[in-house]
């Protein structure tokens, strides 16, 4: 196999960097990192993104919504996944990878961070995100669920457009009443 082929090989498997109690800083730079090396391994991918997606599901579906976003995750965008979790630290996960877009065959990375934080620190979620976002690419929050508080709040004033997910609210009077609120903040 030629070093060219090997190096796509471990860019379609991708790249990964993971931590417990860190720092959203600590992941931007971890980020940086792994894609400074994907540049290395394989020049001849496309940096195709087209913006920044944050996903934010409350805890009633986070562990069903985390199937339902494979599909998401090949689309050319850095995802960012904000999950919830007891501990009172922040936890983080990033890969980068590279796949094969349209007939052409032209490949593309794809970059997935998943931020794992508490009650506390997701109702800052803005701050959380602000270091890990793409500059000068639009941003979309996308809210699954129906119970999310001051995320959805802190994440309406980044985000260019918020999309709220909530089908199976219980009240769907309290939903579109709670996005109204939302949009208006």
């Amino acid at each position: 196999m030629t070093r060219a082929m090997s190096t796509t090989k471990e860019l379609e498997a991708g790249l990964h960097w993971k931590a417990s109690d860190t720092s959203t800083d600590v992941v931007a730079d971890s980020l940086g990192r792994l894609l400074r090396k994907a540049d290395h391994l394989s020049g001849d991918h496309v940096s195709l993104r087209t913006m920044n997606l944050i996903v934010a599901p409350d805890r009633h579906r986070a562990t069903a919504h985390r199937a339902g976003t494979r599909e998401t995750a090949l689309h050319p965008a850095r995802m960012i996944r904000l999950v919830e979790h007891k501990e009172d630290r922040l936890d983080a996960e990033v890969r980068v990878r590279l796949i094969e877009v349209g007939d052409a065959g032209m490949h593309v990375l794809v970059e997935d961070i998943n931020i794992h934080a508490n009650t506390s620190r997701l109702a800052n979620a803005r701050s959380l995100v602000a270091p890990l976002l793409a500059r000068g690419l639009p941003t979309v929050a996308w809210l699954p669920g129906y119970d999310h508080g001051e995320v959805a709040l802190s994440l309406s004033e980044t985000a260019h457009v918020t999309v709220f997910d909530s089908d199976r609210d219980p009240d769907p009077a309290r939903a579109i009443t709670f996005a109204h609120d939302v949009a208006l903040k």
